[in-house]
């Protein structure tokens, strides 16, 4: 009977994880969501099934009695997982970036690898009831069926992931390839909620005002008052966004925006600021809400394209506030980094952490 099980099991696995969406609405969510709904509410039995088929088959346990009992393992090592990814989320916030980005999803998979086969060891325990050496052998059962699990999962959770940033360019701690030297980006800190300024090159750090920014919700944006630039902010309140308040006034330096201060519906995160002129812009620009759509951009002259982008079951790093720079390079914030970005050679490199960057250039 296992054998039986075994010949039609693939065709149930692929059933279901191939034919999950490849492409998703923005009011539907990403593929990678998805396939993370799926996995919990139905998943989890294709799996507990397929594990149940291996320890029955390979340790000569009950099948029924083995499927029942993984199906059960797999739904509560899922919660578990969940609950441990959520609660590390704030942690690796502040020591994940695009520095060390890859060490950290390594890290975070082999630990949920150890953490699972440890979580399903004692149902596999429960399974081997009244066989010879049963400690051992349901260790060894629920590194084998997990195993076997993370090879089927891992590539399924790769394709539907968003993973260019690590793949997709080549990261500079220095900052060497920066241009534009006379910016100043403008944030929030991620530390203390105040408005800070800091040179392009991630030197020359300094808290500009205590502007109080506790919502985590609060924009910055730039405009321009008598000819002047301006800095503001504004933010989400009960679903619609506050009326803006205008933080520093007169600054030395020349924004992109030519917007009046009072025009306070035309500043998004999506929104790309560009301070090259019009005829040499030969990239074009974009980003989006999730963090799959991430960064694009594409060259109408050369017909280049690029996108890079973070979207994990371990982290997820939406792009936006992206300013375009004379030279076709692009500041921008992603997830609580503020990094620089070259269009042309793909380098990139972290600034600082922080909030909503704001672009300005002296004059």
């Amino acid at each position: 009977m296992c054998k039986k099980y075994f010949k039609h099991f693939w065709l149930i696995i692929f059933s279901f994880f191939i034919l999950m969406p490849k492409s998703a609405y923005a009011d539907v969510g990403t593929p990678l969501m998805l396939l993370g709904a799926g996995h919990l509410l139905i998943g989890n039995a294709i799996i507990g099934i397929f594990e149940g088929l291996i320890v029955a088959k390979l340790f000569g346990a009950r099948t029924v009695k083995s499927i029942l009992i993984m199906v059960l393992a797999n739904y509560i090592s899922m919660v578990a997982g969940v609950v441990g990814i959520w609660s590390l989320g704030g942690a690796l916030n502040n020591v994940a970036s695009i520095n060390n980005v890859f060490a950290i999803i390594l890290a975070m998979l082999a630990g949920s690898y150890i953490a699972t086969i440890f979580i399903e060891w004692p149902f596999c325990f429960w399974i081997l009831k009244g066989k010879e050496d049963r400690h051992n052998r349901a260790f060894k059962a629920s590194a084998v069926i997990n195993s076997a699990s993370y090879a089927i999962l891992i590539p399924i959770y790769f394709l539907v992931s968003g993973t260019s940033l690590m793949t997709n360019v080549k990261v500079d701690k220095s900052l060497s390839f920066l241009k534009t030297r006379n910016a100043w980006v403008y944030f929030i800190s991620s530390e203390d909620r105040a408005l800070y300024k800091i040179r392009v090159n991630g030197t020359a750090k300094q808290k500009v005002k205590e502007a109080r920014l506790t919502n985590k919700y609060e924009v910055l944006f730039a405009c321009s008052k008598d000819g002047k630039a301006n800095l503001g902010a504004y933010w989400a309140e009960n679903g619609r966004w506050s009326k803006p308040i205008i933080l520093l006034g007169n600054l030395l330096g020349a924004t992109a925006v030519s917007e009046d201060c009072g025009e306070s519906d035309r500043w998004h995160n999506d929104e790309v600021i560009d301070f090259r002129s019009p005829n040499v812009r030969d990239w074009s620009v974009n980003t989006g809400s999730w963090a799959i759509v991430g960064l694009n951009g594409e060259n109408k002259k050369t017909g280049k394209s690029l996108h890079i982008a973070l979207e994990t079951p371990f982290l997820m790093w939406p792009i936006s506030k992206a300013t375009v720079l004379p030279e076709d390079q692009v500041i921008c914030q992603v997830g609580n980094q503020i990094v620089l970005f070259d269009l042309n050679t793909r380098r990139i490199g972290l600034i600082t952490f922080g909030n909503s960057p704001v672009v300005i250039l002296e004059e």
